[in-house]
């Protein structure tokens, strides 16, 4: 499990995987308010696995 606090510097985050890699990234993206359509995007976090087909579903869970 992966946790944190809530930031409070326009942040996003965006998790992706695929079928075909044996990793999670985690994205870290912020809408530049200057411009209608600037984005930033970087990867936060790489989180290798040892699955070696690939991963098919990431689940979100919520303690609410």
């Amino acid at each position: 499990m992966i946790m944190g606090e809530k930031s409070n510097e326009g942040y996003k985050f965006l998790v992706s995987t695929a079928a075909d890699k044996p990793e999670i990234l985690i994205w870290r993206l912020q809408v530049n308010p200057q411009a209608t359509q600037s984005i930033s995007m970087k990867i936060h976090i790489q989180i290798k696995t040892s699955f070696t087909e690939g991963i098919k579903y990431v689940v979100q869970t919520s303690p609410t």
